[in-house]
């Protein structure tokens, strides 16, 4: 940067005072760079309101067509969400299927095991109640004979000493008093055994009627659930101002119809004398999801195509369930 000359001061007294051609050469200089600032800055500040212009200019233009940018990808998001819905759904219907059949396959498998176990068990619980039972019966039959021998051999050969031997006589009554005490006591326990190989029996069986009362309940969930998915496409045509029954209880009335923006007005009536759902500004491939009055099913109507006087599309129903089917 290009300073003023100053007045000589002790320091400079030295050297050279410049003269007035140079001092004049240096304010020159000096101007010619202020001049350039100034232009510089009009540049800038130019530039500043031509952009300011052009902002101020194409900003309602930009307004209008916001709306139709961000609703554009919410069109084809809701296309891919339809077309993903459905091939979830299919994919569900067949794993749901499959597992069916695993299930029905596996308790199949478990009623026929749970069978085997059961006639096992029964045939070597029976075994061994047969076998416990006859060995029990003949020890008691053997120590009962034993006993009762010795008793006779005994009051036999005490018949004759019957005053000075009353007390053993009176031991032995006490003795076969406990034996069949113990044979009282060996068949309580007999009875014991056969009575919990009945209980074992009946809870096998009420073990298989539950398996079996599960199995049903299970087939009858799935059959339920396939129910729900089950659903109707029933295509339809509708004239502007005029009503349309597209489904059994259910009218269509398009008031309006924008061709251009593929939007329409009216309204769904599902039942004479009940409030009415209302469209509005409707677009093409947007589902309009409503509830029957009398079954409370869900139901889909979408518009496929906007034309000048009419409209097309389909209506999405559930199926009717094969009970009511077969009344």
């Amino acid at each position: 940067m290009i300073q003023t000359p100053s007045s000589p001061s002790s320091q400079d007294e030295g050297k050279a005072v410049p003269s007035i051609y140079e001092r004049r050469d240096a304010e020159r200089q000096l101007n010619s760079i202020r001049r350039g600032h100034r232009v510089l800055t009009a540049m800038c500040v130019l530039f500043a309101l031509l952009i300011g212009g052009a902002i101020w200019y194409e900003y309602p233009v930009l307004v209008d067509h916001k709306a139709e940018l961000i609703r554009l990808p919410g069109l084809l998001q809701g296309v891919d969400a339809i077309g993903e819905h459905l091939r979830q759904t299919d994919a569900q219907i067949a794993a749901w299927s499959r597992q069916r059949d695993l299930d029905r396959e596996s308790v199949s498998a478990q009623m026929a095991k749970l069978s085997r176990d059961v006639r096992t068990g029964m045939a070597a619980a029976s075994r061994n109640v047969r076998a416990t039972t006859d060995a029990a019966y003949t020890r008691i039959e053997t120590r009962v004979n034993d006993q009762m021998d010795r008793i006779d051999t005994r009051l036999s050969s005490l018949e004759t000493k019957r005053d000075a031997d009353q007390k053993q006589i009176a031991a032995l009554q006490q003795e076969l008093t406990r034996v069949r005490q113990d044979l009282s006591q060996q068949t309580d326990k007999v009875a014991s055994l056969e009575q919990q190989v009945q209980q074992n029996q009946a809870g096998a069986v009420a073990q298989i009627s539950s398996l079996q009362s599960e199995q049903t309940r299970g087939q009858q969930e799935l059959n339920g659930i396939q129910n729900q998915l089950a659903v109707d496409k029933v295509p339809f045509e509708a004239r502007k101002g005029q009503d349309r029954e597209i489904a059994s209880g259910i009218s269509l009335h398009i008031s309006k119809t924008d061709a251009s923006r593929g939007r329409v007005d009216g309204w769904v009536a599902l039942q004479p004398g009940q409030p009415s759902i209302t469209l509005r500004h409707q677009s093409i491939q947007e589902p309009l999801v409503f509830y029957g009055l009398q079954d409370g099913k869900r139901c889909e109507l979408v518009i496929t195509s906007v034309a000048r006087n009419s409209v097309s599309g389909y209506l999405l129903v559930p199926k009717p369930r094969q009970a009511d089917s077969g009344e």
